[in-house]
């Protein structure tokens, strides 16, 4: 059925707000929705024709059934955060031309009751005195706090952006198919939940979504960063 509701989205810095006050969120970006649509025998059909719908791995009904579950759940402390784009309708203005011609698909799997936050809480990288408060804020989410974070290098450590934690673990992942059939995705899970950091940033795709939805439940508070210590860097430099 067509959904004809444009969904509420609560801007970044109302999403980084929630985020200062202890709550967990996981995004969904094109990977995500794509891996939603494509999921299952779609998946596997495009898969053999060599287009590969996704390159994060192994997608199929169970991935994609998970995916679209959380998207409408409403879990205690868990924000669900989808682009903050759907009042506009020149594509000029969309983040990607996937969003702009999947528009009415990614609204019709949403809960249209439901309050989103900003996906895009991440991608501040403009050059403007409200760029340096954007960072700062995000920087104040853990300052003085520990962090564990999961990602494919442990080089992202160096990055400044974290330097404010009182204390940094790292947890290894795969750079691509972190899901791995779900094989990989318990290991990580397990080794998420025997870290006792206060808080956990997730740089593994759309992995992230499962881990910060599950991690969540169990009371800690997860945060998936996706690209925000890449897009830091990227900032840094055009302001020099």
């Amino acid at each position: 059925m067509k959904n004809t509701n444009i969904p509420k989205v609560i801007d970044e810095e109302k999403t980084i707000d929630a985020l200062q006050r202890g709550y967990s969120i996981a995004r969904y970006g094109d990977g995500e929705f794509q891996l939603i649509f494509a999921g299952g025998v779609e998946y596997i059909i495009q898969t053999l024709r060599g287009n590969k719908p996704q390159v994060f791995g192994n997608g199929g009904l169970w991935f994609s059934w998970r995916l679209k579950k959380i998207l409408i759940s409403d879990l205690d402390k868990l924000l669900i955060g989808i682009p903050n784009i759907f009042f506009q309708d020149a594509v000029s203005k969309w983040k990607s031309s996937y969003f702009y011609e999947h528009k009415q698909d990614i609204v019709n799997v949403l809960n249209p009751s439901k309050i989103y936050y900003s996906a895009f809480f991440t991608r501040y990288n403009r050059r403007s005195r409200q760029c340096d408060t954007h960072w700062n804020r995000l920087k104040a989410i853990w300052q003085g706090k520990s962090i564990c974070i999961v990602g494919p290098s442990i080089n992202i450590l160096e990055n400044e952006i974290f330097h404010g934690a009182s204390q940094i673990d790292f947890i290894s992942c795969p750079s691509s198919n972190a899901w791995g059939y779900g094989l990989r995705y318990h290991t990580l899970l397990k080794k998420c939940q025997s870290n006792y950091s206060d808080i956990i940033l997730l740089m593994v795709g759309p992995v992230a979504t499962l881990l910060a939805y599950d991690l969540c439940k169990q009371g800690r508070q997860c945060i998936d960063i996706g690209q925000l210590a890449r897009i830091y860097i990227k900032y840094l430099k055009i302001n020099k």
